[in-house]
């Protein structure tokens, strides 16, 4: 009877102090695992997509202010015109195309020096990706610091441009590398674009011959 009447009587948990500490630090930690696997796919892809468009207003204004503005197409190819003032004969002028290739990479590498330590923020709402909340929450830093690696390249086009005309195009392909650092990860991200240079409209047919010198090949 008296162990029946016992094993009626609820027994009453007490929870001290030191279990709700416990279970507010497995509370927290529990809130960060999933927090940080749903927004830091979605935080990554921001940041870097940010980054790279910040990088690239940059260094696009600049290489159009200090390099394409003070380029000229018969700088870079060399080229004669017959007696119907068609082109007989086109060259590239290698030793102004390498000096332009170092130039515009001592203008990258300067650009990207101002970079260093720049940064900006993400709403925590815009992770969230709605519309509502997208300038809500805390802000979220990302810092960008260059890595110093650039890669310039000179490359050409031939296009049709009328009747019996072609529109041969040079252009700079650039790479350069950004590292974006947000709390919690690092991650480098490589910006790409490809700036015209200059062009030149060539009347009656390319010249037949092909001169290939680095990255800039000439003729079809």
């Amino acid at each position: 009877m008296g162990s029946r009447a016992r094993l009626g009587v609820r027994r009453r948990i007490q929870i001290t102090p030191l279990l709700w500490v416990f279970l507010i630090i497995i509370f927290l930690v529990s809130s960060f695992f999933v927090v940080d696997r749903t927004l830091s796919p979605t935080l990554r892809v921001i940041a870097t997509k940010q980054t790279s468009a910040y990088t690239l207003e940059v260094l696009e204004r600049s290489i159009q202010q200090e390099i394409v503005n003070k380029v000229d197409y018969s700088d870079l190819i060399i080229y004669s015109l017959d007696s119907d003032g068609r082109v007989a004969f086109m060259q590239a002028n290698t030793i102004e195309i390498t000096r332009l290739s170092t130039q515009t990479a001592i203008v990258i590498l300067e650009d990207l020096r101002k970079l260093e330590g720049r940064s900006f923020t993400i709403p925590t709402g815009q992770l969230l990706g709605s519309d509502l909340l997208a300038s809500y929450g805390p802000d979220i830093k990302v810092t960008m610091i260059p890595t110093g690696t650039v890669d310039v390249r000179v490359g050409e086009s031939f296009t049709e441009a009328g009747i019996n005309q072609t529109r041969h195009m040079l252009y700079l392909d650039i790479k350069a590398e950004v590292r974006v650092v947000v709390p919690l990860f690092k991650e480098d991200t490589v910006v790409e674009t490809r700036v015209p240079l200059t062009d030149f409209v060539i009347v009656g047919p390319v010249p037949s011959m092909y001169v290939k010198i680095g990255d800039l090949s000439l003729g079809r």
